[in-house]
């Protein structure tokens, strides 16, 4: 843990925004991909029922 605090101490701020943004972004794609996982079996749930 202390290594990665340094790392990220000793880069700019401006990339470590960046880096941000991209994890939000991945974080939001993953929660659409479970939204969208979710529908899929509801959906085939209902028509296998």
């Amino acid at each position: 843990m202390p290594k990665a605090v340094d790392s990220v101490s000793k880069t700019p701020p401006i990339s470590r925004r960046s880096v941000q943004v991209r994890s939000i972004s991945a974080t939001k794609v993953l929660a659409l991909a479970l939204l969208f996982a979710i529908a899929a079996l509801s959906v085939v749930f209902l028509l296998l029922q």
